[in-house]
């Protein structure tokens, strides 16, 4: 797991971290995006941890805002929704190995 450096139009973002499998599939990245609440009032250069609400994986760095069913509310206690979140991460690990292709996110859990 690697922390990756926010780009200054990420204000949705807390972080960004990039979780590298070292198991197969060798080199299939996913990386977990804390979003911030969008209805918290924050200093946009230093949001706190309580302002995060959900939690996205996803098979590339969002360029904006993402919006998907890949996001596990967290409900501002990142520890309710970590064995989603696991789960949600072994199932893309689990349809790259099985296709080689990302999977249609319609198929994943919620």
């Amino acid at each position: 797991m690697t922390s990756i450096e926010l780009r200054s139009d990420c204000w949705w973002a807390k972080d960004i971290w990039c979780l590298k499998s070292l198991w197969s599939p060798v080199g299939f990245d996913v990386y977990a995006v804390f979003l911030l609440d969008p209805m918290d009032e924050f200093d946009e250069n230093n949001p706190p941890e309580n302002s995060v609400y959900a939690v996205g994986l996803y098979q590339d760095i969002p360029a904006d805002r993402p919006m998907s069913d890949t996001e596990i509310f967290v409900h501002k206690n990142l520890k309710t929704g970590f064995q989603q979140i696991i789960q949600l991460a072994q199932t893309l690990r689990d349809h790259q190995l099985e296709n080689e292709t990302p999977p249609d996110e319609s198929t994943l859990p919620k």
